[in-house]
């Protein structure tokens, strides 16, 4: 096992106290095992399992949801519902987090933009569907909340505007935050429109308006602040004598887990401030619950087939639609 020059290496490669990098120059191995590279022991979420948590979590949201929809008055079914839902903060954290890995490693950034545009047609037009043609108790609150994979094209969409080296695509990127930012002030009503118009037009809305563009931005802040002073100012030798990718992973990891406990901290506070957005932010305080996971998350891809990978896209639309199908049976 090499790990190169690594007499070479100066000291302040250590990151923080918490981002353990040690001194690599060590005589007593052979094979520098710090902290940050050592993925057998510590860090055990590889990327596939890392979908199936944030998936079964989603199931039980909204669950919870349905749960809550045909028993308003009971108490029991009201806690349970709520229970879920506070597991159900999992998932998204995850997913973005996982977006961002997507970012940094897809091999076609066009496809992964072709895949995320192809599933938020498909269900931006099916809850336009279901929200405006058919009658059905509890529809509109399951399908009136927004399109989630509008938030992860427009989430791509601002990583790679913000990442460009041109000043005019670091301005682009403004224009996605206005999308999200006029999509939530449709969302909460302070741009009115009619319920028919409001129904056709959230099938093309994000579902976290208000907490997808502050997570980005805050986790940008951080992780260009940590990047510029602890990688950028290594030379090529530098860079070459150590493993450069998952330094920069166990940045991207620090500096997203500090942007949703960030965020965390500003929905408990604005739930007990008066900010009139028409928004629960109580629910938003749980998204750290996410932040273990992804603390533990290696960066490896797990099991890999085509077939595993069309099943990730195909569960949220399979989901949601075994979902409808419940909602449609119970009235009946």
């Amino acid at each position: 096992c090499s790990v190169g020059r690594r007499k070479n290496i100066p000291l302040k490669l250590n990151l923080s106290s918490g981002l353990i990098l040690s001194i690599l120059a060590k005589k007593k191995t052979s094979c520098f095992k710090a902290k940050l590279f050592d993925f057998s022991r510590e860090n055990i979420i590889f990327v596939s399992l890392s979908k199936i948590i944030a998936f079964i979590s989603m199931f039980l949201d909204h669950t919870g949801k349905i749960l809550e929809i045909f028993y308003v008055n009971n108490t029991t079914i009201s806690t349970i519902s709520y229970i879920f839902s506070i597991i159900g903060r999992i998932t998204f954290p995850i997913i973005i987090f996982l977006l961002i890995e997507g970012f940094n490693h897809t091999s076609s950034l066009k496809k992964y933009f072709l895949r995320l545009g192809t599933m938020a047609i498909i269900i931006g037009v099916s809850e336009i569907i279901i929200s405006t043609s058919i009658n059905i108790r509890g529809a509109s609150l399951l399908f009136d909340f927004g399109n989630i994979f509008i938030d992860l094209i427009l989430s791509l969409l601002f990583l790679y505007l913000i990442n460009d080296k041109s000043i005019t695509k670091k301005l682009l990127s403004l224009v996605v935050i206005a999308y999200f930012v006029v999509s939530l002030l449709l969302q909460n009503d302070t741009i009115y429109l009619s319920s028919n118009l409001k129904n056709i037009f959230s099938g093309f809305m994000p579902q976290y308006s208000f907490m997808t563009p502050i997570i980005l931005i805050i986790y940008i802040g951080i992780f260009k602040t940590i990047k510029h002073f602890k990688f950028d100012n290594f030379s090529e030798n530098e860079i070459s004598s150590f493993d450069s990718n998952a330094f920069l992973l166990e940045i991207r990891k620090y500096s997203f887990i500090l942007s949703i406990i960030i965020f965390s901290l500003l929905s408990y506070i604005f739930t007990y401030v008066d900010v009139d957005l028409n928004m629960n932010f109580s629910l938003g305080t749980y998204f750290f619950l996410a932040t273990p996971l992804i603390y533990l998350y290696n960066g490896r891809e797990g099991k890999k087939s085509p077939l595993i990978k069309t099943a990730y896209y195909l569960f949220y639309p399979l989901h949601i639609s075994l979902i409808y199908l419940i909602v449609f049976l119970i009235n009946l």
